[in-house]
């Protein structure tokens, strides 16, 4: 595994739109302190599309972790068809696969994605968005990675504001409406995103 310096800083967020065409990342390692994530802390109209992390991949710190997104700092930001199997891990609070916190002042959008990845936290950790302030609009999704270190009713999204959740399913939570592994494996999740018409 390679060390990664996270994209996106609070002096230099990111800001742009980034497409990964559909490429898996593996044997990415990334670690640091808080605020770690691929995109270490985005800004208003950064969006992330069509990019996945697989099992080999790891992503690691002390507060607020996400597989993708260390920081929302500000304004609209958005992930779509994204994609993680990575160990996402912060030893004190705040671990998510995609976002690990979400400023006051940011909204976060989060469609068609799932998350694959074993996600621990001292507290605070949440499949797709570990800790909001924000207004956090998570659509489309799935979770099939275990989470420990959970409130329990937050094990999918956990937020202090707005946070609506549609047409999105978890294997372990019932936070969102409930999967079992075989509707994953079988397809019959796949059907339940496609229609939205929920179980």
């Amino acid at each position: 595994q390679s060390d990664f310096v996270p994209i996106g800083t609070n002096k230099f967020h990111f800001s742009g739109k980034f497409n990964g065409q559909g490429h898996t990342i593996s044997n990415l390692n990334i670690t640091g302190k808080d605020y770690v994530g691929f995109f270490g802390v985005a800004g208003s109209g950064a969006e992330i599309q069509n990019l996945n992390l697989d099992a080999s991949c790891s992503v690691s710190g002390n507060n607020y972790v996400g597989g993708l997104v260390g920081y929302a700092l500000t304004g609209k930001f958005k992930i779509k068809q994204c994609g993680t199997a990575a160990t996402v891990t912060a030893t004190g609070k705040g671990a998510a696969g995609f976002v690990g916190f979400v400023r006051l002042i940011a909204n976060v959008f989060v469609q068609e994605s799932y998350n694959l990845g074993m996600i621990q936290a001292g507290s605070l950790a949440s499949a797709i968005v570990a800790y909001s302030k924000g207004k956090s609009y998570i659509s489309d999704c799935y979770n099939a990675g275990k989470v420990a270190g959970a409130s329990q009713g937050v094990e999918f999204a956990n937020s202090d504001n707005v946070l609506e959740l549609q047409n999105c399913y978890d294997v372990y939570s019932s936070q969102v409406e409930k999967v079992t592994p075989v509707d994953v494996m079988s397809g019959a999740l796949c059907f339940l995103l496609n229609t939205g018409i929920g179980i």
